[in-house]
């Protein structure tokens, strides 16, 4: 199950990632813009979220959904619906 973990993480916070990128992208604002605007001491944390390195802490995601004008709904979606492909993934085997 530990090999299973590696996985939904790296696939997961990928497409977390890409979706952050894209909002931040719309709303024309640079990664260390965001950073400052969250209280971080360098664009590197937006970056390594973009990446799929790391998740936002959740603490972020409601100064996130206000940075970047996303709709809650949306966002809810797009975490859930990784949850939901990777327990199908490893359930449906």
């Amino acid at each position: 199950m530990r090999h299973a973990k590696r996985r939904m993480g790296k696939e997961a916070f990928s497409k977390v990632g890409d979706f952050f990128k894209d909002k931040r992208v719309e709303v024309n604002l640079t990664q260390s813009e965001v950073a400052e605007a969250l209280g971080l001491s360098s664009g590197q944390f937006v970056s390594n979220w973009e990446r799929g390195v790391s998740m936002p802490p959740m603490d972020y995601l409601p100064k996130l959904v206000k940075l970047y004008k996303i709709n809650k709904s949306e966002l809810v979606s797009v975490y859930t619906s990784e949850q939901e492909r990777f327990i199908k993934e490893v359930l449906y085997r």
